[in-house]
């Protein structure tokens, strides 16, 4: 039983750990792009190319998102066609 717990304990970390490592990298990588003066590090953004770029990163988390719900909808009802319907007789 114990075992158990542990197993889920470190499946839920995995999770939070593979999901969190992402966004931090893509962040950065979006200020990188707008940077426009290096000095070791960058002096100047460019702030239209940094709006456009959170812009199109935000954008096309929505359109994911919304064609993973389309995607499970769809899977969804196909499911519930599948299912004979459960009669009681009394």
């Amino acid at each position: 039983m114990i075992l158990f717990f542990l197993k889920k304990s470190i499946q839920k970390q995995k999770k939070l750990i593979v999901g969190a490592i992402p966004g931090p990298i893509i962040m950065g990588e979006l200020f990188d792009r707008a940077c426009t003066e290096w000095d070791g590090s960058c002096q100047k953004y460019d702030p239209k190319a940094l709006r456009l770029s959170w812009f199109a990163f935000a954008m096309g988390i929505v359109v994911l998102t919304a064609v993973f719900f389309i995607l499970q909808e769809v899977t969804w009802r196909w499911r519930l066609k599948r299912i004979k319907p459960i009669t009681i007789t009394i």
